[in-house]
């Protein structure tokens, strides 16, 4: 693979992924290099990316053109690196969240920014990675659930589709709503307003975490919990409400400004020795390849001899045949590496 770096048999795996899935051959290959590309700047597996392009496309985040994917893939890695949650977790953890997230009425562009963005959050109330790529799926599958529109109009007594449909005409979507909604009711209940200010004293990732896991606790106890009484669902929302650490506003400029960050980092592995032997690796299998391709007539004809003589004189040539044709087959394979 010589535009977007990598291993053959990496880029392999990504285009069979993608066709596999049933995007048509021609716009796989066409995404396959910003995907590479991309594999190689971050350390991500291919075929993993690859999965990312797939559920985008699928549910209507990212468009099915070059331009589009290498836009998505510049995001996916500036968000990891202004947070805590980086490209090869999002790769583990975006399809899923972003077929929880449709449901929710998220979608393009913008829903694409916001998931990206509740992901670097939710690691300030998670003890690991994975957790917290869990939390979000979960709260996105909970933001317009049956059973979250049963407690919505049991708090409220008003219908949560329209509630979510008219702060989406305002310009916002499903997080938007739900965060406006519990902001206010939360802001009366001064319990509440003492932990969140212990979080935002929080100095190290540990006493955040503390914080947090008290701040949810005492969430759970209010009309929120009610809203959501998925644990991990609410862990997930609690620094949307108040992101005293200021991850939203990092991550969001970094993702307003990802355009290239692929790219400039493609560009300083290119010079790594890792870059050069992999490209080394290509070009020997290509030459393997097409030296192979360019004897390929003779193998098979003095196979076919072989296996004519052995059919005729079975008892006879059998052994002599094998060991012959093997052994032919090596010196013209060598005679083409020479």
């Amino acid at each position: 693979n010589t535009v977007g770096g990598g291993r053959r048999d990496d880029a392999a795996a990504a285009l069979d992924n993608m066709v596999a899935s049933g995007q048509d051959l021609k716009s796989a290959i066409a995404a396959l290099p910003a995907i590479m590309k991309t594999a190689t700047a971050s350390g991500a597996n291919a075929k993993d990316l690859s999965d990312i392009v797939i559920k985008g496309v699928q549910n209507g985040y990212i468009k099915n053109t070059p331009e589009a994917i290498s836009s998505a893939m510049d995001k996916s890695v500036a968000a990891g690196r202004a947070g805590q949650f980086e490209l090869p977790d999002m790769a583990h953890w975006l399809g899923n969240q972003m077929s929880a997230g449709k449901l929710a009425g998220l979608s393009g562009d913008k829903g694409f920014d916001r998931i990206l963005a509740m992901n670097q959050a939710a690691m300030m109330s998670a003890g690991s990675k994975d957790e917290a790529g869990n939390n979000v799926v979960n709260l996105l599958a909970k933001l317009n659930s049956a059973d979250t529109a049963k407690d919505f109009k049991k708090q409220t007594g008003g219908d949560l589709s329209r509630y979510l449909i008219k702060s989406t005409k305002k310009g916002g979507d499903s997080v938007d709503a739900w965060v406006g909604l519990l902001r206010d009711e939360m802001g009366k209940n001064k319990d509440y307003q003492a932990a969140q200010k212990k979080l935002t004293n929080a100095k190290t990732p540990e006493e955040q975490r503390a914080a947090s896991e008290s701040v949810t606790n005492i969430a759970m106890g209010t009309s929120v919990g009610k809203y959501f009484q998925d644990r991990q669902a609410l862990a997930a929302l609690i620094p949307l409400l108040s992101d005293s650490t200021g991850v939203g506003k990092k991550v969001g400029d970094a993702i307003a400004g990802a355009n290239g960050t692929v790219d400039f980092g493609y560009q300083t592995y290119g010079t790594t020795t890792a870059y050069l032997q992999d490209q080394a690796a290509n070009t020997n299998d290509a030459a393997v390849t097409d030296a192979f391709n360019t004897l390929k007539s003779a193998i098979d004809g003095v196979i076919g001899s072989f296996t004519e003589l052995a059919q005729s004189m079975p008892k006879t040539t059998a052994t002599a045949a094998g060991i012959a044709g093997i052994t032919c087959a090596r010196t013209l394979l060598q005679a083409g590496h020479r």
